[in-house]
């Protein structure tokens, strides 16, 4: 039971901190006009692609000797992997088109990304 728990925590706690930090990103950008993405929104999108992205870096560190580095080009490509995804899951919740939810999409992910590797460089 605690291995499960270990495991539940590994995939909670940076998803509820990429839905924190994501939303305060959210405050600052607009969509259009006085526009922001929702919370709610956020939180779908988030709870469709962090998941999945962790549990393939779960899968990968259990392969792997050493820690894999959050900046290789594996990581790196996977993230990008996940703006492209949640540019298109943002444009299909807010049923518009545009370069302003890939900008969002980057920068939201960049401060979460930017955050995880603070974390893990300098705390974990």
């Amino acid at each position: 039971m605690e291995e499960f728990l270990r495991i539940i925590w590994h995939f909670l706690w940076p998803l509820a901190a990429t839905i924190v930090l994501e939303g305060i990103v959210s405050l600052f950008f607009k969509i259009g006009g006085n526009e922001r993405v929702p919370l709610r929104i956020i939180v779908l999108v988030n709870v469709a692609t962090n998941p999945a992205l962790n549990y393939i870096l779960f899968i990968l560190q259990g392969l792997r000797a050493t820690p894999i580095d959050v900046l290789s080009p594996t990581v790196l490509l996977l993230e990008v992997l996940v703006v492209l995804i949640e540019w298109k899951l943002l444009e299909y919740a807010l049923t518009r088109k545009g370069l302003r939810l890939l900008g969002f999409a980057f920068v939201a992910n960049l401060v979460s990304y930017g955050a995880g590797v603070l974390l893990v460089k300098f705390v974990l």
